[in-house]
């Protein structure tokens, strides 16, 4: 007889508000660290996501970005 393990709970994200993430934003000021937080958040990207980002991949007419090799390989537009 096999021996299952007991199933894990699951933990809700914590999910700052929007003056938490105004203050957050606000308080940075490295140009290039502020734009990296606001791609993050406002694109949903990982940190490796937006470490690879290329001029290339932002197209500013169309206001989004081309994620390449993202989370499995894939491509997908941010």
């Amino acid at each position: 007889m096999a021996i299952t393990a007991p199933r894990q709970k699951k933990v809700l994200p914590v999910v700052l508000s929007e003056e938490e993430v105004a203050l957050l934003l606000s308080q940075v000021k490295n140009l290039k660290h502020k734009a990296i937080l606001y791609c993050i958040y406002s694109g949903g990207l990982r940190r490796n996501e937006v470490l690879n980002l290329k001029i290339n991949d932002i197209d500013s007419t169309r206001q989004c970005m081309n994620v390449r090799a993202a989370k499995g390989n894939r491509t997908r537009s941010a």
